[in-house]
């Protein structure tokens, strides 16, 4: 039996916003009209596919200033977004069935939305209350959308759209389990779970909980490693008695809703791997000066790894190599200084840490190593 898990709610952390200017510099608006546009599709029948996305437009919010404010988007089954649904009981409001799911687009900052149509069905079937494969039965209905524009969640910036109607929605049900993931908010991804690069987990407890967590992730100022995809699970942060948390690459980690953002590492701005245990509250962050290809066309040397070059948002990877016919390749993580240390293979669309070699065929071929979801995955080209 496959259980669903869905979390309904994608909160962003809040941010204070201030200014040290006088009286008279620029003043940032509420904004007053904020529209979601309604699709062409609206009236049609639509049937979710995995692999696909909806995609809507909207408009920018006002804010009186040069602003990019990030969306999220709300969807429900119902007209009134749950509002008439009655209150669970106290105690009991995790195990509610949700009357609305809130949902990141593939780009929070884009006026062009995305939403990944796997995500909009696993929300239908969380409003529906089916969690295993034995209780799914196909719907096919109305399903209501509002977009949500802000400024770092403050109140003042943040305003809800029009509701669009899609008349005809048809889900279906994911067979895909979902991973036990890490979540690393900070300054890189605008304080947001979704929207961070995620540490997969790796070893559990006892009773089955999952208490180890690496992975790859971009930091660039202060972040915090959160357990849920908004703060409402176990926020971990400095457990230092500091003013400001050390820059430090590992050390011990606090739980208390007092604790103090982690600080970036003295190294700076750029790609970590990070070791994250939850049980003894400790972490290390291993600063990636070089992400690399070695294979059977190199003679399997980390002194000479090929260098993998990042996107612009250090979420893919890609190098230009000959590859040797028949030949197998893997990814290595600082080869020239950490030699074997810390190694990713196959397969290829589930990349693991110490994984079996990738085979390629001989010749001239691009490689990307795609850090944006779990799990990893490599293309070849």
């Amino acid at each position: 039996m496959n259980r669903l898990h869905i979390f309904p709610l994608v909160a962003l952390a809040v941010a204070s916003l201030s200014s040290c200017e006088p009286d008279d510099s620029p003043m940032i608006q509420k904004p007053t009209e904020f529209v979601l546009n309604t699709p062409p599709f609206s009236a049609q029948l639509y049937q979710l596919k995995p692999g696909n996305n909806i995609e809507l437009t909207c408009s920018q919010p006002d804010y009186g200033l040069t602003l990019a404010p990030s969306y999220t988007v709300e969807l429900s089954i119902h007209s009134d977004f749950g509002a008439s649904l009655p209150t669970p009981e106290p105690g009991n409001e995790a195990d509610a069935i949700p009357g609305s799911v809130t949902l990141l687009p593939d780009d929070p900052f884009g006026a062009i939305i995305l939403l990944k149509e796997a995500a909009v069905s696993d929300a239908i079937l969380a409003m529906r209350g089916i969690a295993d494969e034995e209780a799914y039965t196909p719907y096919v209905g109305p399903l209501y959308i509002r977009a949500i524009a802000s400024i770092n969640s403050q109140a003042i910036t943040t305003i809800t759209s029009n509701t669009v109607t899609l008349s005809q929605v048809a889900d279906y049900f994911s067979l895909v389990p979902q991973l036990p993931v890490l979540y690393v908010p900070g300054n890189s991804n605008g304080w947001n779970q979704e929207a961070s690069m995620k540490l997969q987990g790796y070893g559990q407890d006892e009773d089955g909980t999952w208490i180890k967590f690496r992975g790859l992730t971009y930091l660039n100022g202060e972040f915090k490693f959160t357990t849920a995809p908004d703060w409402n699970g176990v926020n971990l942060g400095s457990d230092t008695d500091q003013d400001a948390a050390p820059a430090v690459s590992s050390g011990s980690l606090s739980d208390n809703d007092v604790a103090k953002n982690l600080a970036l590492p003295e190294q700076g701005a750029g790609l970590y791997f990070a070791d994250v245990n939850i049980k003894t509250m400790t972490f290390s962050l291993t600063f990636v000066s070089q992400l690399g290809l070695v294979g059977d066309f190199q003679g399997w040397d980390t002194n000479s790894a090929v260098p993998l070059m990042p996107s612009a948002d250090y979420k893919t990877w890609s190098a230009s190599a000959d590859f040797a016919e028949g030949g197998g390749f893997k990814i290595v993580i600082n080869g020239p200084t950490s030699g074997w240390a810390l190694n990713y293979g196959g397969p290829a669309d589930e990349m693991t840490m110490d994984g079996p070699n990738m085979s390629i065929s001989g010749g001239s071929h691009t490689v990307t190593f795609s850090l944006d979801e779990l799990p990893y995955k490599t293309t070849i080209e």
